[in-house]
């Protein structure tokens, strides 16, 4: 299309087609066609290119919650199992006034926070997740540790449950927080 758009250009200035060009005539063509090309391809290239950043943005908007953030103890329900059965069902809510949180600030660290009676106290610990099991290592006693499933995790929600392996009685204990934004 550029190439008829130029020999339409020079037949009106009078060019004869018939009679060779001295040397350039070749190249003029050429050159408009390269550069019309070249254009078209950069035009490509920068569609592709705004293709690939909308679609990197539309995944970070589907990406798995995660549970590095600030979470407030809500409820704790606590579950007596018996040879495999549930005997007996016990849940409790956190008392507002004495809260408890768990707050995951990394990777592999965090701290849990509890008020009472006006006095903060505060634990940290290291703590891996795979899988869904959480395992939580205090810092200060690094010989005791505790397993938990994670059952849910969403942006606000993060319910995990401890199941002790023990006998044929046990009791299950299932902590249900929510993230707390600052």
């Amino acid at each position: 299309m550029v190439g008829y758009d130029v020999f339409s250009t020079l037949e009106e200035s009078g060019t004869d087609f018939d009679t060779p060009f001295p040397g350039d005539s070749n190249y003029i063509y050429i050159s408009i066609y390269y550069k019309s090309l070249k254009f078209t391809i950069m035009k490509k290239s920068m569609f592709f290119a705004a293709l690939v950043a909308i679609m990197c943005a539309f995944s970070s908007c589907v990406n798995e919650p995660t549970i590095i953030g600030k979470w407030q103890l809500k409820t704790q329900k606590t579950q007596l199992i018996k040879n495999g059965q549930v005997v007996q069902t016990v849940e409790e809510p956190i008392p507002g006034e004495d809260p408890m949180y768990w707050q995951f600030v990394d990777e592999s660290t965090g701290k849990m926070i509890q008020s009472f009676d006006g006095d903060v106290l505060t634990e940290e610990f290291t703590y891996t997740l795979t899988n869904n099991v959480l395992t939580i290592t205090l810092r200060e006693s690094s010989d005791f540790s505790i397993a938990c499933q994670v059952v849910n995790l969403t942006e606000t929600e993060l319910s995990l449950t401890i199941v002790p392996e023990w006998e044929s009685e046990y009791y299950q204990i299932t902590y249900n927080f929510i993230r707390v934004t600052e």
